[in-house]
């Protein structure tokens, strides 16, 4: 007995989709036709292996049998231009129609009913949420809105005179004339500045006179000279030993006060002071 093809390839074909399925299947897999119901006179026989060909692949194994659960889902979401059911109102759609021509909703040529259900209530509740978080955000712009539009003049003005008094605040600490900023004194007009010098040996002397060079003497003992410098104005004065051994003392004084002084002692020994007098 020769083989048809569909028995070779151990395929049936679905008497209601028209569509090729495995020969151990009970339900097609692309409109939902259940084989159990079709008379036997009617169901396609199954495939026959010839006795020379090489075994066919072991058939996948038996889905468990659901009392009144769902079907598990299937991955293959494809839409196939063949004879679909709706899984919401159960009118059948035939060609590559995306959705119900009764009722809108998608369909699905592998998706079970159970699965479209809850992936329908998943996007029904996300719409959900995000109408319930819209609607809570115009609420509380509207209360506030509705808050202002109930304060006095009064209140208004006393809301923008206390923002006026607070910035006025910070300004005044920020700014280096308020709070407790550090202010530099005032300089004033010129300074008498008095150098004095006091050693035991002859020193060579060095100090910055009115004009605000650099004059240079020789003095032993105490010697002492007053200049007159403008405010502001660095006073140097130094003294170097001329000699192998003794000690030397010079002070600067600003406007009669001691300024600053600076001692050296030894063989060609430098003492030396400088100070801006204000």
């Amino acid at each position: 007995m020769e083989l048809t093809p569909e028995e070779v390839s151990g395929m049936k074909k679905c008497p209601d989709c028209a569509e090729e399925v495995r020969a151990e299947a009970r339900k097609c897999r692309f409109c939902g036709f259940l084989f159990s119901e079709m008379p036997a006179s009617v169901l396609p026989a199954p495939a026959a292996v010839p006795a020379a060909a090489a075994p066919p692949a072991p058939p996948p194994p038996a889905a468990p049998v659901n009392s009144g659960q769902a079907e598990p889902a299937q991955l293959d979401v494809e839409w196939h231009p063949s004879l679909r059911m709706c899984s919401f109102c159960g009118v059948q759609t035939l060609g590559d129609e995306k959705n119900c021509a009764r009722c809108g909703e998608p369909l699905f040529a592998s998706r079970s009913a159970a699965v479209v259900r809850e992936e329908k209530a998943r996007l029904e509740g996300q719409g959900q949420i995000k109408a319930e978080k819209s609607q809570n955000q115009k609420a509380s712009g509207g209360g506030v809105r509705r808050d202002l539009a109930k304060m006095s003049p009064s209140g208004i003005g006393f809301a923008v005179v206390s923002v006026v008094v607070l910035l006025l605040w910070i300004a005044y600490r920020v700014t280096p004339s308020g709070g407790n900023a550090h202010q530099e004194p005032a300089v004033h007009g010129p300074i008498s500045v008095t150098y004095r010098v006091v050693s035991e040996v002859p020193v060579d002397i060095s100090y910055n006179n009115a004009t605000n060079g650099m004059d240079h003497v020789k003095a032993a003992g105490a010697w002492d000279m007053t200049v007159v410098l403008p405010a502001g104005t660095m006073a140097y004065l130094s003294a170097q030993n001329d000699r192998d051994h003794g000690r030397v003392l010079v002070r600067i004084d600003c406007n009669g006060e001691e300024a600053q002084r600076s001692e050296s002692n030894g063989a060609y020994a430098i003492a030396k002071a400088a100070v801006v007098c204000k």
